[in-house]
């Protein structure tokens, strides 16, 4: 059983994920559709507070309404527990995260942002960053439908067979062809002990049961050069690697990250190292 972690903000975009999560799960799974209510109520969608009933019922009952209704199913699936709870929304959604053991986190993106959200960070990535489980990031338009073409961002992680490992044991439920993709910002930068890892952890260690390829490319903007690659490729999927080592290892992988949560039309997979 995975427990599945869903935040919910009442919009389309939140729908939409609670919608990807129930065709990704399992019926052994259990997903938690959480409202912080502190920061994460739209005002589109107030609040109908019901006589007799408490703030937390209340806003636990317009959630199951609003899924029931969007989603136009008359009941709420057995695997889905639904909760509100209050605080900071990055950090309430971390704390739940741990204190439930949470597997996976499932964060929808929108398609705009505003100013502020470009210049101070958006919830989704803060949520990358602060949750050490794989979260995947689902865009406003995006439906599953499994994964047979992925697109791995390939750097000095995978020199590490822990991180390989785990892109195995995930691709064991798809078998999805991938391809490693290296983007690298200097001429001089080369990618041989990495390419060489994969090859044999992937290759001559086990035999994996899914085709892969290595590639590498020379691009100044690695955001821009892993979208354009991935839809080229039509990728189903992006993995990218979520690691703070130093100072500056975390300000390029907050400003990838950024680009991926502003940009993309694909999901995108974050493990964590």
């Amino acid at each position: 059983m995975r427990k599945i972690l869903i935040p919910f903000d009442f919009s389309e975009v939140s729908l939409n994920t609670v919608r990807y999560a129930l065709d990704f799960a399992d019926d052994s799974d259990e997903l938690h559709i959480i409202h912080v209510h502190a920061g994460l109520l739209s005002i589109q969608s107030p609040l109908m507070l019901r006589a007799g009933q408490d703030y937390i019922s209340s806003i636990t009952e317009e959630v199951e309404e609003t899924i029931k209704i969007n989603l136009g199913i008359d009941k709420i699936p057995s695997i889905v527990l639904i909760k509100a709870i209050s605080g900071e929304p990055v950090a309430a959604l971390s704390k739940y995260s741990r204190q439930h053991l949470m597997d996976i986190a499932f964060v929808g993106t929108r398609d705009n942002y505003d100013l502020i959200d470009r210049w101070v960070g958006t919830i989704s990535l803060g949520l990358v960053k602060s949750l050490y489980i794989p979260v995947y990031l689902v865009p406003k338009l995006a439906s599953f439908k499994g994964y047979s073409k992925v697109l791995v961002a390939s750097d000095h992680h995978l020199a590490k067979p822990q991180i390989l490992h785990q892109i195995k044991d995930w691709n064991s439920s798809y078998n999805a062809y991938m391809k490693f993709l290296h983007v690298r910002e200097r001429e001089n930068s080369y990618y041989t002990d990495e390419a060489e890892k994969i090859v044999t952890e992937l290759y001559e260690k086990q035999n994996v049961d899914f085709g892969f390829e290595i590639a590498t490319l020379s691009s100044r903007n690695i955001g821009d050069s892993l979208l354009a690659s991935a839809y080229n490729f039509k990728a189903d999927l992006m993995i990218v690697i979520a690691e703070n080592q130093s100072f500056m290892h975390s300000l390029m992988f907050t400003s990838l990250s950024k680009e991926l949560v502003l940009k993309s039309s694909i999901p995108v997979l974050f493990l964590h190292d």
